[in-house]
């Protein structure tokens, strides 16, 4: 699952290397090596070791068949200072073990006083010569070194270490010595001199002895890293003729960039540094072309071309929280993804993950690299959430310490990415009201986030990962993200300005000039760029934005800071205003569903401005319980919308039109009888109520044998909302509900001049298929204060109920009457006649009747 890049780096001989002798001794025995056996033991690391029983010479040694070419490889340790006393003889190549009598090579490693160092001696009937020595006093002291000898057909002699505690490489000597004896010895071994103190502190292994071919193969590049924009550093298999490979043509840059000089490794000798004149560009992906690099047998490369990336370093915006788990199930672990929108290459090395609720966070210590558009996810423990989730086998999932996400008042935490110089990337002040509403636990559930381009603490661009992925995407794509990666959003600010944001980083050339910019009507007066992230600039307008007005601004010959184009992009412009009082209006409510199923709010604007959302408030007064509408965008005017926790139980029992809104959202509960529900609206800290409605199953059709299930809808939009006359029970055609739709008790209300009084129709048919079931009086006074009583009569005279008692007036409304007689029954199909008297404390008076009809209609 891990996707960051690892590079393993090689460096060996640049021969070709066929086996002669060699042994680990991981057979456990030394049966086929001469000398004094019973000094020396295998140990329980599979290593020779002397284990001498008192101070003494040991040798051992083994028959070995040498050719002109060899390598010789082995470890060596002594667990002291070498001194006159104490030191290592190593047998590379003799005819002779008595070294009085020898011809051939030996190393020896120990001498008095503190200037030791490894000498390669040549014997000649025993007389020593020192042919080559490496640094002084670099064997002063105990060591475990793995030792590497090489001598070429060509006479050159090198001898390199390898220090086993730290990997440190050093080159002890590089010499031409001349050579006619060597494949004539027979021997190799080593001669150990010490004191009873040191009669068990040597110890050997890994030997192997080579005959090297001669080297025809040409170097090949093993490792291409830039080091930063003006550094490149190029590692071979082998080591270079210095000539060749510090000649600045042999080196070729696309885009063409010069390459001012070259810092050669000497020691080594197969690694090398570029230096550029001038810096790489983190826009385009690179290409050098390497040509004539020679080794130093004088193999000659092919053309090498490669083509590599510079990784910067992330700025604001670069990377973004994409997801996150903050609520795991029992036993679970927590985790976090970032995605790359930079269009970059972006190292996350000393990113900072920080939860600033919690002062809590970790840094990524390691050099992982994030391609663009690339995803990955950070969480403790791997395993656990590879099991809980199932992810498929590229999600790109990295086991690295994050802190806790969840604050100490519950899950709910403001989480930060931070780059080495404390600026914050990205931010995400998550909680669980973002989750989806319909889901009976969040436990195990991930917040995705839906777009990228949509600013990340925007509440509406959150929400739950969808069942189909096992409610989590960890690594990969999200299950709710949108289809297209957008590259650029506005928003408005208010009348005068708007935002423009770039998903990376801009030409601000381009962003700045007001001629890529067209709005309707309406000219742009200057441009600023946004100081504190640099993907945004900031329109000002000369003639403000009008509240309900639509507009479309095109934005066009855009390109990327790296010269890329961005398509053009035309947007509707809308000025989103918060809710007044009169704006939003409570419409329809189910207070008392069915067994299982799901209450549910209407609302509806019926002001001309386009009303946002994400300030509104759910209340229900009695309890004290609220909920904040968790909703982005807006209503449009006229725009009805329903609300509930469960919308699929809710489209199923009423089965709305296609069109009807209805959406997740958590609701306060509501009693099954009575209660009270509230909207309210958070303006800079303070929350008003902008509508309210204090329901009663009272408020029913009074023929309903059975109001559960049934919603009460609003009649009158003109009407108060909280006068129990302007609502009636939905409509049994409609399933006893309207949600997110017209309602079906709706009265569409003329507008009667000062005065006058009127049936809305004269006809009406109290049966429950939504049309024209309520008979309404409609009136429009020219003052406020009048009093009404309203009677109905039969064709005959004769009284059936009183719709109107001492009922205080607005100065326009309507009386309704919904067909019921005073004894609690439907009145009979006929005419009947509506008798009202208006007066006022100042002795005005207004009476008279009007005639309707009830009636049946048949199927």
């Amino acid at each position: 699952m891990h996707k960051f890049k690892i590079i393993i780096i090689a460096i060996f001989s640049h021969f070709s290397i066929f086996g002669q002798f060699s042994d680990d001794f991981s057979s456990g025995n030394i049966d086929t090596w001469q000398g004094q056996q019973d000094d020396f033991i295998i140990n329980g690391n599979d290593a020779l070791q002397l284990n001498a029983s008192e101070a003494g010479q040991s040798i051992l040694y083994h028959a070995v068949s040498f050719p002109d070419s060899l390598n010789w490889s082995f470890d060596v340790q002594l667990r002291f200072s070498p001194s006159s006393n104490n030191n290592l003889i190593v047998l590379l190549a003799v005819d002779n073990v008595d070294l009085l009598l020898a011809n051939g090579y030996i190393l020896k490693m120990g001498e008095s006083g503190s200037d030791d160092a490894i000498h390669l001696v040549r014997l000649d009937n025993g007389i020593e010569t020192i042919i080559g020595s490496g640094p002084l006093g670099f064997i002063s002291s105990s060591f475990n070194l793995k030792i590497n000898l090489t001598k070429s057909g060509s006479d050159n002699w090198s001898l390199f270490t390898e220090s086993v505690s730290d990997g440190n490489l050093t080159t002890q000597l590089d010499i031409n010595f001349g050579d006619d004896i060597i494949m004539s010895q027979q021997f190799f071994g080593f001669i150990c001199n010490y004191t009873s103190s040191n009669a068990d502190n040597f110890i050997f292994d890994n030997i192997i002895i080579n005959e090297i071919l001669a080297d025809t193969e040409a170097p090949q590049l093993v490792k291409l890293e830039v080091l930063d924009n003006n550094r490149i550093q190029l590692d071979f298999n082998e080591p270079l003729d210095e000539t060749s490979a510090t000649e600045l043509s042999n080196y070729i840059l696309t885009p063409s960039i010069e390459i001012g000089s070259i810092l050669f490794d000497p020691t080594s000798m197969s690694s090398l540094a570029l230096i550029l004149s001038e810096s790489l560009s983190g826009c385009d992906n690179s290409q050098i072309t390497i040509q004539n690099i020679q080794d130093i047998s004088g193999n000659i490369s092919a053309p090498i071309t490669e083509t590599f990336s510079i990784i910067e370093s992330p700025q604001v915006g670069d990377l973004l929280i994409n997801e996150l788990l903050s609520d795991p199930i029992s036993n679970g672990v927590d985790y976090i993804e970032i995605i790359n929108v930079s269009g970059k290459t972006m190292s996350l090395k000393n990113l900072i993950i920080r939860n600033d609720d919690r002062d809590d966070e970790d840094i990524i210590e390691e050099n992982i690299i994030l391609e663009a558009d690339d995803i990955i996810a950070f969480t403790p423990t791997e395993f656990n959430i590879l099991l809980n989730y199932s992810p498929p086998i590229d999600a790109n999932i990295v086991e690295h310490p994050i802190p806790g996400f969840n604050n100490t008042d519950g899950n709910a935490s403001l989480i930060l990415l931070q780059n080495t110089e404390r600026i914050i990337i990205d931010s995400y002040d998550y909680n669980d009201d973002q989750h989806d509403a319909s889901l009976s636990s969040t436990d195990g559930v991930s917040f995705e986030r839906i777009s990228t381009i949509e600013s990340t603490n925007t509440f509406s661009n959150w929400s739950s990962a969808l069942e189909t992925t096992n409610f989590g995407t960890p690594g990969y794509k999200n299950s709710i993200a949108i289809q297209t990666l957008e590259k650029i959003n506005v928003s408005i600010i208010n009348e005068q300005e708007i935002e423009v944001r770039f998903l990376t980083a801009i030409n601000l050339d381009l962003a700045l000039d007001v001629s890529n910019y067209d709005i309707d009507g309406i000219s742009i007066s200057d441009i600023i760029a946004d100081n504190d992230n640099p993907k945004k600039v900031i329109l000002f307008l000369n003639n403000g934005i009008e509240s309900g007005e639509v507009y479309t601004l095109s934005i066009d010959k855009m390109e990327t800071d790296c010269g890329e184009p961005i398509d053009a992009h035309e947007f509707e412009l809308r000025l989103i205003e918060d809710a007044e009082v009169g704006d939003l209006l409570i419409n329809e409510i189910l207070f008392n569903p069915y067994k299982d199923q799901s209450d549910f709010l209407e609302i509806i604007n019926v002001s001309q401005k386009f009303i946002r959302l994400d300030n509104l408030i759910i209340l229900n007064s009695q309890s004290g319980n609220l909920n904040p509408i968790v909703l982005g965008g807006f209503m449009e005017p006229n725009q009805i919308l329903a609300m509930t926790e469960n919308p699929d139980i809710v489209v199923d029992q009423y089965v709305p039109p296609a069109d009807a809104n209805i959406v997740s959202q958590n609701l306060p509960a509501f009693n099954d009888s009575d209660g009270n529900i509230s909207l309210q609206v958070e303006k800079m800290g303070n929350i008003s109520t902008i509508d309210f409605f204090d329901y009663d199953e009272n408020y029913h059709f009074d023929l309903l044998r059975e109001n559960e299930g049934v919603s009460l809808e609003r009649i009158s939009t003109i009407s108060e909302t909280n006068d129990p006359s302007n609502w009636f029970s939905s409509a049994e055609s409609n399933n006893f509900a309207t949600p997110g739709y017209r309602n079906s008790a709706q009265l569409i209300q003329s507008n009667p001049a000062d005065g006058e009084i009127f049936l809305e129709y004269q006809t009406f048919s109290p049966n429950g298929d939504s049309d024209k079931d309520i008979l309404f009086l409609n009136y429009a006074l020219n003052k406020p204060g009048y009093v009404a009583n309203v009677n109905v009569y039969d064709d005959s005279g004769r009284f059936k109920r009183q719709i109107a008692n001492n009922e205080l007036l607005s100065s326009d409304g309507f009386i309704r009457w919904d067909g019921i007689k005073a004894d609690g029954q439907l009145a009979p199909i006929g005419m009947y006649i509506i008798q009202y008297e208006f007066f006022h404390p100042d002795g005005d008076v207004i009476n008279g009747k009007k005639v309707c009809v009830l009636a049946q209609f048949l199927d």
